[in-house]
């Protein structure tokens, strides 16, 4: 699975040309981590809007269940913990890639 996104995120940023020996440059190696990690944050942003919005149509279907209700609460709470998570693992890649001086895009381009 982790494969597919990385092939995801280079078909959307592009592949790399290689040398005669077929590997890599370093800098397109570097764009294609970029690339993971904005895909990365993508789908995690993704993940957690849906997890917020299934938690919070628990939360209103919870018919006064205190049971249900604490769930809802939870999952909505978890939810937003794992998107602030997410954020600040996007901010300190980008900030440790732009002060090692790499010009790294951050975005990927949609």
């Amino acid at each position: 699975m982790i494969r597919k996104l990385i092939l995801a995120a280079t078909d959307i940023i592009g592949t790399p040309p290689t040398n005669v020996s077929g590997i890599v440059a370093p800098a397109d190696a570097d764009a294609r981590i970029a690339g993971f990690f904005s895909m990365a944050f993508i789908i995690s942003t993704i993940l957690a809007t849906f997890f917020v919005i299934k938690g919070g149509m628990d939360y209103v279907m919870s018919a006064g269940d205190a049971s249900k209700v604490k769930s809802a609460q939870a999952e909505i709470q978890y939810a937003l913990i794992g998107l602030v998570i997410s954020l600040t693992g996007f901010v300190i890649v980008s900030v440790v890639t732009n002060l090692l001086g790499y010009n790294v895009p951050t975005t990927i381009g949609l």
